[in-house]
């Protein structure tokens, strides 16, 4: 391999860090970078048919559940000329724009606006997985790791589970985040480490693209990881004040500039996040919450057997930690192989940090299972975040590059130091051995106390609140085969370096049969995730159900329940939905539903059980029931209307309207006190509505015979951010809309704005003088100007700088080698 930096005599001197590279070094960096696009072509299929097809599986995505559905409406909206903050058709209506996951300010999001649907989310997961390769390849090369090297941390991370796993399951967001990662490390390391100032803008940027892209929980993580390295860093080499005022500088500005550069998308969903679900969770119920998608420990034999626990295909995962794509830690036997030199680097200054940042993940990745847990969530940012076990992401990313370490330092040992080199390989190839043979040995009895020690602890988890899932049949002989291919994979890599230390020291051409071999090894565990797909447009609703939901009259929403991964398709049907899937629900929606099935009004997610009153159904103004034909209605107070193909539809008798009037309001603070009113038998809604708040003054002074008002209303015009109401009364009366509450909706009459109380708990309402009202209804984010606002003075203030403060001359003074 070529060596890094500090060779001995004969070999390629590592340039100085003022030095450009030469131009042939760079054609060849940019020819690596071009295969590993190729290689990522070769793990995805075809994107598009006569009707296009999507990457993932149907029958676990979350692009089957989630995504391209939102992207739909994304689509729909820019093309019908309007900007997409708000949703009225899963839910009751739910914010939009403010949902980070729907990464309305990630630049990328933007190619779905101008290619088809299914082409662009394929070019989005292709170049992002590129992306990922290519700048852990770059990051490699800024350490000075030589090109193999260098191809074994891209491809061991950007084709790891923790990545492709993600494409099974249809997580855009999560590799729109993590696909940066290695982006802001070397920004980070070029600013702090080799002393380069202006990369610290680059830092910026990358953590505000890392922010908007939709999972902002990796940015945080693996900034926690990052600033550890750099302390780590400061501790071992650089003992000096002038690192350190260096480390604060890049780190300070970093955070501000690019937490400024990302408010527009950050403010609006901290209000978001304020006013949802997840922020009237108990502390007891949120630690609770925080600890879910904890790494179990014995899930770190899934670097050897990624599949011990079941692959998810076609194995159902049968692990702790409820699914695969969260609990699997897999870089390839060789990459594995190669981490075990890397201590012998003697870039021990970055080696080090390196492994200690990679335990500490590790260690936080366990969530849960390790006895700091409960101080860890009470800490300021700690809390906010549930699925620690994404910690093994940041581990992958870590473990990846000391793999590149690892195979320069294996190739420096078998010029320099061959028999140490040999006794290391011989040491390693035994120890390897007999731990991989003694699992091969295992019985089917020892294989099923293992399996009864796992029930065991899944039992004494969740004993009351989850199916404790059961071993699917073929489990042991999938262990077996699991276990072959690692031992198989092992020895190939063993035999290769072999050859390397003994009879051909230096050649060229052995290191890249190390990188052939990590990419078969990764393409035979990854292909079969990445090379599922499905029809797209098998997410909507059925023509023939569509249809008759959209030209029965009125304006009504639906309640359309046919299986657990079908819940958001009335969102690219443009039909509205009282039920669905978001991951921040506004919490008025979720305590009046829970409240009234007598479950904690604090319950996060909302569950829609069999025991929905009616008030309900009335109240979010639901006139029919859609489900499978075989399902079973659990509500008899809907009738039969009807079977449309594999579906049957009910119908509703009496839901309230979109927009109605109501002659009297009670006026509480207590929230408990107007959920038992609302939920207590007998209420009328169209009688008396339950205002929060004290009474308008011209509602104290009113007499007693002027609140009976009656009158007429109706929806005039409607669209999803946007609602004119037409409404006649003869005496003051309030409007109620059958829409969520929520901060950000205005009302507008001819006589200027009017105030929006909340109604009956989650729901819209302005009062009502006497007389002709024409009321628009209009959403735009609160906090999105002054997002806005910061984002392109933060723009004008780095540009400013760059350009008066930009680099002169060679880097600074006083760092230490890298």
């Amino acid at each position: 391999m070529e060596p890094p930096a500090a060779s001995p005599p004969g070999n390629r001197p590592a340039p100085p860090p003022s030095a450009a590279p030469p131009a042939s070094g760079v054609r060849q960096d940019l020819l690596l970078i071009l295969l590993l696009g190729l290689l990522t072509l070769a793990f995805l299929p075809s994107p598009a048919t006569e009707q296009g097809f999507l990457l993932g599986s149907d029958k676990v995505s979350d692009t089957r559940a989630q995504f391209f559905a939102f992207r739909q409406f994304f689509l729909q909206e820019i093309q019908a000329g309007r900007l997409p903050t708000w949703n009225p058709f899963l839910l009751s209506g739910q914010p939009y724009l403010a949902n980070i996951q729907n990464a309305l300010f990630y630049p990328l999001t933007w190619l779905l606006a101008v290619l088809p649907l299914w082409v662009g989310l394929f070019l989005l997961t292709f170049l992002q997985i590129w992306w990922t390769g290519a700048g852990m390849f770059v990051l490699a090369r800024v350490m000075d790791l030589s090109r193999p090297a260098a191809t074994i941390a891209a491809t061991s991370f950007m084709f790891s589970s923790v990545v492709i796993l993600r494409v099974l399951t249809g997580h855009q967001s999560d590799i729109q985040t993590l696909c940066w990662m290695p982006v802001l490390f070397v920004c980070l390391y070029r600013s702090v480490i080799q002393g380069r100032p202006a990369f610290v803008f680059g830092a910026a940027l990358t953590f505000a693209l890392m922010a908007v892209a939709g999972h902002p929980q990796h940015l945080f993580f693996f900034c926690v990881g990052g600033l550890f390295f750099l302390l780590c860093r400061f501790l071992v080499v650089d003992r000096n004040r002038v690192f350190l005022a260096r480390l604060g500088k890049a780190v300070g500005l970093t955070v501000v500039l690019g937490t400024c550069l990302a408010a527009p998308q950050l403010l609006t969903t901290m209000e978001l996040a304020a006013c949802s679900s997840r922020a009237a969770v108990s502390v007891a119920d949120q630690n609770a919450f925080n600890g879910t998608f904890s790494f179990p420990p014995e899930n770190l034999s899934t670097l050897v057997v990624p599949g011990l626990f079941g692959d998810g295909v076609p194995l159902p995962y049968w692990g702790r930690g409820y699914y695969l794509w969260e609990m699997c830690l897999y870089l390839g036997i060789p990459a594995l192989v190669l981490l075990v030199f890397a201590p012998c680097s003697p870039n021990r200054g970055v080696v080090f940090p390196l492994f200690m940042t990679a335990f500490l993940c590790l260690l936080l990745a366990l969530g849960k299972y390790q006895p700091f847990f409960p101080h860890l969530v009470s800490l300021p940012l700690f809390k906010m975040f549930r699925g620690y076990s994404k910690f093994i992401t940041e581990a992958a990313f870590l473990f990846a590059l000391l793999a590149g370490f690892g195979a320069d330092a294996f190739a420096r040992l078998a010029m320099t130091v061959r028999r140490r080199a040999a006794a290391g390989l011989l040491l390693l190839l035994l120890t390897g051995s007999v731990v991989l043979l003694s699992l091969q040995a295992w019985t089917p009895s020892e294989w099923s106390a293992f399996r009864h020690t796992l029930e065991t602890r899944w039992e004494q988890e969740f004993a009351e609140n989850f199916r404790i899932p059961g071993v699917p049949e073929g489990s042991f002989q999938a262990f077996q085969a699991g276990i072959r291919r690692s031992f198989l994979l092992f020895l190939l890599t063993c035999a290769i370096l072999a050859f390397q230390t003994w009879r051909a020291p230096g050649h060229p051409v052995l290191p890249w049969l190390l990188v052939g071999a990590l990419v078969t090894d990764l393409f035979l565990f990854g292909s079969r995730y990445t090379g599922l797909s499905f029809p797209a447009d098998r997410i909507a609703v059925p023509p023939e159900v569509g249809k008759a939901l959209t030209t029965w009259p009125g304006r009504h929403r639906t309640f359309y329940l046919p299986n657990e991964h079908d819940t958001n398709d009335t969102l690219p049907s443009r039909i509205e939905g009282f039920s669905g899937y978001d991951t921040m629900i506004v919490r008025w929606f979720s305590e009046l539903v829970s409240a009234s099935q007598e479950m904690p009004k604090s319950r996060n997610p909302v569950t829609f059980s069999a025991s929905l009153p009616p008030i309900i159904f009335r109240l979010f103004n639901v006139k029919h029931l859609v489900g499978s034909r075989n399902f079973a209605n659990p509500y008899p107070f809907f009738t039969p209307v009807g079977t449309f193909g594999d579906f049957s539809a009910w119908e509703f008798p009496n839901p309230l309207p979109r927009a109605y009037l109501v002659p009297r309001a009670v006026f509480l603070h207590d929230e408990d006190e107007g959920l038992a009113r609302l939920l207590a038998p007998g209420f009328d809604p169209t009688a008396e509505v339950v205002i929060y708040g004290d009474p308008p003054p011209v509602m104290a002074s009113a007499s007693p015979s002027l609140k009976a008002g009656t009158g007429t209303c109706e929806l005039v015009e409607w669209s999803p951010s946007r609602l004119v109401v037409s409404a006649r009364t003869e005496g003051p009366a309030w409007l109620v809309l059958s829409e969520i509450f929520y901060p950000g909706w205005r009302a507008f009459s001819g006589d200027g704005e009017r105030k929006i109380w909340r109604a009956n708990h989650a729901f819209r309402a302005v009062f009502l003088e006497p007389g002709d009202h024409r009321v628009e209804f209009t959403f735009f984010p609160t906090h999105l100007a002054t997002g806005i606002g910061i984002s392109c003075a933060t723009i004008l203030f780095m540009a400013g700088w760059w350009f008066w403060r930009r680099p002169q001359g060679p880097p600074e003074t006083g760092n230490a080698t890298a």
